[in-house]
């Protein structure tokens, strides 16, 4: 079994889920300049209709990379907000949702220790399964 599974999508073209991520207790869902809230929940209700959060907390990290430098404040705060509800919510079933805001950076260097710190952060999170941070966006 493998330590993390990384996701980006959460079904395949038919509409199934792929087998590997109901076969992990860690996972990073990547989105990229747009929310997939819509995804997410479909993501965490698979998983909660699987035994794996009966037996061990559940980490699902998002990670949303942010590649626009004009990204709207007020859209993002929504979606922020319908996380963080859905996190509290899923918490109750061992489900643990963690938010990671990447916001990319032309400078090479600045990019370099944000990838490594969104690295640090997740690493912690899976670690330490702390249910108080759950629905915390974290931005690096």
């Amino acid at each position: 079994m493998k330590q993390v599974d990384t996701v980006s999508t959460w079904h395949g073209s038919d509409g199934s889920s792929p087998s590997t991520v109901l076969e992990n207790y860690n996972l990073i869902y990547i989105s990229v300049n747009s929310s997939s809230f819509h995804e997410i929940n479909k993501l965490v209700e698979t998983i909660g209709n699987t035994a794996l959060p009966v037996l061990y907390p559940v980490v699902l990290i998002m990670m949303h990379l942010s590649l626009s430098e004009c990204m709207s404040f007020s859209k993002t705060w929504d979606e922020l907000s319908a996380i963080k509800k859905l996190a509290k919510e899923v918490k109750e079933r061992n489900i643990l949702v963690y938010g990671l805001l990447l916001n990319y950076t032309k400078d090479a260097e600045k990019w370099n220790d944000a990838v490594e710190n969104a690295s640090v952060i997740a690493l912690s999170l899976i670690k330490d399964r702390n249910a108080a941070l759950t629905g915390q966006m974290f931005v690096v």
